[in-house]
């Protein structure tokens, strides 16, 4: 099946204010895995264009804090406990920003990281293995004992 971007996912997701149809796929996973609640800290990895972070400040509400980071700029985000850094998940600049809003660690990363796409099956599923490998690390070391990792990765058949 060849992907629509203007399939009924995309249309809903227009139609209810998110700003990707990917919002769906973290309201069913908070649905059956229960990754946020009121009051957390959350760290969106690959956050651009911002419909996992409206769904995860939805689920944190006004006491939590959902913080993205993304190399590409995203629109600003209406909600208030949503902050969002432009730059590397690696670098130190990003690393600082984000000590200096936590107090300790975060209770949940999320991952949607993704890479540009070649179109070459096995080269994409690499890059995005890579990238996964980065998520890893970066959620290691930002995550409190008992914390969750939720990343999203390439299905290669």
């Amino acid at each position: 099946m060849a992907y629509n971007p203007q399939d009924s996912y995309y249309k809903k997701a227009k139609q209810e204010g998110y700003r990707s149809r990917a919002a769906y796929k973290l309201l069913e996973l908070q649905q059956r895995f229960r990754l946020m609640r009121p009051g957390v800290v959350v760290v969106d990895l690959g956050a651009a264009p911002g419909g996992w972070l409206q769904v995860a400040a939805k689920f944190v509400g006004q006491s939590g804090k959902v913080i993205g980071i993304d190399l590409q700029p995203i629109e600003t985000l209406r909600e208030a406990n949503i902050i969002f850094f432009q730059g590397d998940i690696t670098s130190p600049e990003i690393s600082k920003k984000i000590s200096e809003l936590v107090d300790g660690k975060v209770h949940c990363v999320l991952s949607d990281l993704a890479p540009r796409l070649s179109g070459i099956r096995d080269a994409d599923a690499a890059r995005c293995l890579e990238l996964n490998r980065t998520a890893l690390t970066v959620a290691t070391a930002l995550l409190r004992p008992g914390g969750s990792f939720l990343v999203k990765g390439f299905v290669n058949q």
